[in-house]
């Protein structure tokens, strides 16, 4: 009887965890948001250098 009192509080912790790692990672989602539209903003392709072979960002307006 012991061990089936153990399992159902282990099963509720489970519950409660998986409940709180759910909105936790829905809060930091909602953080990391603007974060992740603005990173889609600058990036800009690579363009290689004919000369040096390096690969340097785009320049605007070419």
């Amino acid at each position: 009887m012991p061990q089936l009192v153990f399992l159902a509080l282990a099963a509720g912790a489970a519950y409660v965890g998986s409940r709180w790692m759910k909105r936790e990672m829905a809060r930091v989602d909602k953080r990391m948001r603007p974060a992740r539209a603005d990173d889609a903003e600058r990036g800009r392709r690579l363009q290689q250098d004919p000369e040096t072979g390096i690969y340097r960002p785009e320049r605007i307006g070419q």
